[in-house]
């Protein structure tokens, strides 16, 4: 039996054709590939080369019901994309695709509502509709939760015990701004037993995302360590990398802490900070 080879197709060009495929079926009137083609085209580095068809396809699948369409639409009115800003409307389209089960939707409307963008602001219609978002697994959904009940927002108690559970599944995902915030309780013990290690652990993952307020935080943690020089070094990397990134307090620290530090120790820290290439050496 003579096996046939066939060649391999590139992914450029696998991506070629899929794209291709998506174009004829959105021309067919297919909601779905009419709202991922938007989805992509919003994607791109520096934002969409025309705007108007971005705009025309995503209305084309919210105008069939396509509840993420009807969400991307509000999204689109919001920040003024291929349409001129329009708030009202865009509630009008979060709610629409909210009401279908759209978790970024949820989120959306929730965060207009609160902010009374929009429509009149409502902190507690706002806070159940980015619970609902949150409770679909959307990251910044559950750090807006677990946010409101840490500082006491939207007309929620404030309640560490509620508001860590969801800072730390937000932090899970991946997502900068929550590993953040559950290193912070983990090292003040808020809502969860105190933790450095577990803390540092946390800044670290969001530091290395390139979150300035993280690099701060983990720089000041480790040169706070008593005894350990190869820590204090790295904590001043990070202070000197969050400089960069224009923390106040970091910056405020350093100014604190570099003239009684060893020369060598900086030196150090500087050619660190340096090749994170995320800051310079001066």
């Amino acid at each position: 039996m003579t096996l046939k080879i066939r060649p391999a197709i590139s992914s450029t060009l696998a991506a070629l054709m899929l794209t291709l495929a998506s174009a004829a079926a959105a021309r067919s009137g297919d909601a779905e590939a009419q709202f991922q083609l938007a989805k992509s085209a919003l994607a791109k580095e520096g934002g969409p080369e025309d705007p108007a068809a971005v705009f025309a396809l995503m209305k084309q699948a919210a105008a069939q019901g396509h509840a993420e369409a009807e969400a991307g639409l509000g999204y689109l009115y919001s920040v003024g994309i291929g349409v001129a800003k329009d708030d009202a409307e865009a509630v009008a389209w979060f709610r629409k695709g909210a009401e279908k089960g759209s978790a970024k939707g949820q989120f959306n409307l929730g965060r207009m509502l609160v902010n009374g963008r929009g429509a009149e602001r409502n902190p507690a219609e706002g806070f159940q509709w980015m619970r609902r978002a949150a409770e679909q697994g959307l990251a910044d959904g559950m750090l807006a939760v677990g946010d409101a009940y840490y500082f006491g927002k939207f007309g929620q108690r404030r309640d560490f015990g509620q508001a860590y559970p969801w800072v730390l599944k937000a932090a899970e995902t991946g997502l900068a701004a929550a590993q953040n915030m559950a290193g912070l309780m983990l090292k003040e013990g808020r809502g969860v037993p105190a933790d450095r290690k577990a803390a540092e652990g946390w800044f670290r993952k969001a530091a290395e995302q390139g979150d300035g307020k993280a690099e701060s935080n983990l720089g000041h943690l480790l040169f706070s360590q008593p005894g350990e020089r190869s820590a204090k070094i790295e904590g001043l990397k990070w202070l000197l990398v969050a400089k960069q990134h224009g923390e106040v307090l970091a910056t405020k620290t350093l100014e604190e802490v570099l003239p009684t530090a060893p020369e060598a120790d900086v030196a150090e820290a500087r050619r660190q900070a340096a090749e994170t290439g995320r800051a310079g050496t001066r």
